[in-house]
């Protein structure tokens, strides 16, 4: 997030300094915001613990209100599919005293349910858009034939096919949102060029302990063939493609790959100075895989409901996912302990042509 942050920063400069104002208020849209906790901070200075201050963020809101002063209005909207938890973003949004320390008169917050991979907004009535972490989730994905594998090679082709329709969509709506001259700023999860697998030890332990559960018969073996998490992680190469396919929209100025840890590997390291406790690794492996599990888990209950369907008792695919999520820590600590949890983020920077 925070080299985002920074590219996002930079971006609202640039924007300012290049358009020419309008009645109407500077206007920032957020491509995914789920429940918008990731959105604001509404006191950057307050006084945390030293963890607290690693594992908050200055978020993008926060980050563009401070940044545009000058502006005595400024409206901020917030998106997501319609399946997103409004709710809890509606009360994050309640919370936020939007004016504090900015300096502008108002700031009016938007919420939109509507699927990024569709129009959000009406045509050129945003300065700046961004979207972290979200754009490798694809539209939608296609049932795989019967027996194949989610990591069979034909099965690849068909996501990285969807992911590049999906990216150039995306891009092609944003440019009809985005005024001229204004901007878009995007972080994803990538492939690395170097190879290096994302979230390595997790995955192996989530692989692990998957295996070992259909071994002893607690799920079947078409729960594995239908458990397939619908993203696509786009090596640089592809996204520099598709970024040619719009070139009449977009101006890139900046793409690149960079390495990220999970935030827990600097705090497994403050735990550590000067002490050797299980407890830590622990910790470390709780931290982790929940990380993971909160993205995973619910396309592995419903690969459960798909396979058993009303032959489950009630109950028992939470139990399931519970017993996959303990042996999935337990793996991490046999075989991956303490091990260094990091992923390649992709960063794209876009100036919408005049």
């Amino acid at each position: 997030m925070r080299h985002a942050l920074s590219l996002l920063e930079q971006a609202v400069k640039t924007v300012l300094a290049k358009q020419s104002r309008t009645l109407r208020p500077f206007t920032a849209v957020e491509y995914g915001s789920a429940q918008g906790n990731n959105s604001y901070v509404n006191e950057p200075n307050a006084i945390l613990s030293s963890s607290d201050k690693r594992m908050i963020r200055l978020e993008p809101f926060s980050l563009i209100l401070r940044n545009i002063t000058q502006m005595k209005q400024a409206r901020i909207i917030f998106s997501d599919r319609p399946q997103n938890d409004f709710t809890s973003l509606a009360t994050t949004i309640s919370s936020a005293d939007w004016t504090a320390s900015t300096g502008l008169d108002t700031v009016f917050p938007c919420m939109v349910p509507q699927s990024f991979y569709q129009h959000v907004i009406p045509p050129a009535s945003a300065d700046i858009g961004f979207s972290f972490a979200c754009l490798h989730h694809l539209d939608h994905v296609p049932p795989p034939p019967a027996g194949q594998l989610p990591t069979d090679a034909a099965r690849q082709d068909t996501l990285r096919a969807q992911a590049d329709r999906d990216l150039v969509s995306f891009l092609r709506l944003r440019a009809d949102e985005i005024s001229a001259g204004g901007a878009l700023v995007l972080s994803f999860v990538g492939q690395a060029s170097s190879g290096e697998q994302n979230y390595a030890g997790p995955v192996d332990a989530c692989r692990t302990a998957l295996v070992d559960m259909i071994k002893e018969g607690r799920i079947p073996m078409d729960v594995a063939m239908a458990f397939e998490v619908p993203t696509y992680n786009r090596t640089l190469d592809e996204v520099t493609k598709c970024l040619g396919e719009v070139c009449d929209e977009w101006a890139v100025k900046d793409v690149f790959e960079r390495r990220v840890l999970h935030p827990a590997v600097a705090e497994l390291t403050e735990r550590r100075a000067g002490r050797d406790s299980e407890e830590d690794s622990v910790w470390y492996a709780d931290t982790v895989i929940d990380w993971l599990m909160a993205v995973v888990a619910g396309y592995f209950t419903k690969a459960l409901l798909a396979v058993s369907g009303d032959e489950l008792e009630t109950g028992k695919a939470e139990e399931l996912l519970d017993e996959w999520i303990r042996r999935t820590k337990k793996a991490f600590l046999e075989t991956h302990i303490d091990e260094e949890v990091a992923c390649w983020l992709i960063y794209v920077v876009l100036e919408r042509n005049q």
